[in-house]
């Protein structure tokens, strides 16, 4: 089972921390995501480190030794465990000078942003890119197939049950003029 680690600053956006591991979890199942880690060895195992990067993240502080989120992160980085930064609101990405040497490839990796105007789209970006560094495939909500994507019907928000054309009721996985139709809410 593939563990996610969700490595953040206590008081640092902890909102952003909490969504991201509610919206893993209902992916992934309470078993996979972890926030924060509770032991080296479940960085050493982890599938992903998620480094939640937000304004309080403090570069300051992860030059001392015995930061906790800079310890993390080495164990993680010394293990070759993926990581996925997320910049939480308008920060930017630290520079690696801004960074200790043992942490600096944090700065350069590709990172996703969760932004209050987006959050609904942000989350589920995290969810997918998640999904796909874990081998666990493109995210689906779920009760729909897996990596299906064929036309998109509406953009409301809300869960199609069933829907109608003129040729009467039309239902997922539907197949009108060649195109399957697959409907994707949230």
């Amino acid at each position: 089972m593939s563990k996610i680690i969700i490595n953040h600053r206590a008081g640092d956006e902890n909102f952003a921390a909490v969504m991201i591991e509610d919206r893993l979890t209902a992916r992934f199942g309470r078993d996979a995501v972890l926030r924060p880690a509770p032991s080296p060895d479940s960085l050493v195992h982890s599938s992903l480190v998620i480094v939640v990067i937000g304004p309080c993240w403090d570069t300051d502080r992860l030059r001392q030794p015995d930061d906790t989120v800079r310890r993390d992160l080495e164990i993680a980085l010394g293990h070759r465990r993926p990581l996925l930064p997320v910049l939480v609101g308008g920060i930017d990405m630290p520079t690696p000078d801004d960074l200790p040497t043992s942490i600096r490839s944090v700065a350069v990796q590709p990172c996703l942003r969760l932004r209050a105007a987006t959050v609904a789209a942000d989350a589920d970006a995290i969810v997918e890119r998640t999904s796909l560094m874990t081998n666990n495939g493109p995210a689906a909500p779920p009760n729909e197939p897996s990596g299906e994507r064929g036309n998109v019907v509406g953009s409301n928000s809300g869960r199609v049950v069933q829907a109608h054309d003129i040729h009467g009721d039309v239902g997922l996985g539907d197949t009108i003029n060649g195109d399957k139709i697959v409907y994707y809410t949230s």
